[in-house]
C-alpha cells in the first residue's frame, strides 16, 4: 500500500490543498508568513523537503531558523522574483552577499556598515543576529498590526508610516 500525504499550500493567492508521495509538511510549524502574507505553494513544500533531506548543514539551518522565527520566505527562485520584484530582490541579495563577505574577510570596506543580518561562519554554521531592522522582522510586525496600515506591494504612506512604526516599536529610531 503507498502512502499518500495531504497538507495544505497556496495556490496562486488562494490557500488550497496539495497531495504529495512524501511528506511535505513534516515539522511544520503553523502560522509561517513572509513578505506580503507570503506562504508556501507546493514548489517551495517540494524545495523545503530537498533541503531538509540535503547535505548541507546550513541550509538545513538556515531554513530552521526562519521557521522556527515563524517567517515564510520563498525557497525556489521564480517565487523569490515574484514575490520581491527585480529591484528589491536584487538589492536583497546584494546586501546578503555582501553582509556574508563582510564576516568572511572581516574588512568593513573602508567605513561602510552592513546590517550583518546573515552571518556564516567557517565550519558551515550559520546564526541570524537582531543588529538592526529586518524586512522579515518588518513584515512580521505588519502582519500583527494589519488593518492599521495598508499599502500595495511596499509602496505609499501607509507603508511608510508602517516602517517607521517599526523603527520606533523596536528602538531603531
Amino acid at each position: 500500500m503507498e502512502l499518500t500525504y495531504i497538507g495544505e499550500v497556496r495556490v496562486g493567492k488562494e490557500q488550497g490543498w496539495g497531495v504529495a508521495p512524501v511528506d511535505l509538511w513534516e515539522d511544520l510549524p503553523g502560522g509561517l508568513s513572509g513578505q506580503g502574507g507570503y506562504t508556501y505553494d507546493m514548489n517551495d513544500f517540494k524545495m523545503r523537503y530537498e533541503v531538509r533531506n540535503g547535505d548541507s548543514h546550513a541550509m538545513k539551518q538556515a531554513l530552521a531558523n526562519f521557521e522556527n522565527q515563524g517567517i515564510a520566505e520563498p525557497l525556489t527562485g521564480t517565487n523569490y522574483w515574484n514575490t520581491y520584484g527585480q529591484t528589491l530582490g536584487t538589492l536583497n541579495l546584494f546586501g546578503q552577499y555582501f553582509n556574508m563577505m563582510n564576516d568572511v574577510s572581516g574588512y568593513m570596506g573602508g567605513g561602510i556598515k552592513g546590517n550583518r543580518r546573515y552571518n556564516m561562519q567557517a565550519g558551515g554554521q550559520s546564526r541570524v543576529s537582531n543588529s538592526g531592522p529586518s524586512m522579515q522582522k518588518f513584515n512580521m510586525f505588519r502582519a500583527q498590526h494589519a488593518g492599521q496600515f495598508s499599502g500595495y506591494k511596499g509602496r505609499g504612506s501607509n507603508t511608510k508610516a508602517a516602517w517607521n512604526a517599526y523603527l520606533k516599536a523596536y528602538g531603531y529610531k
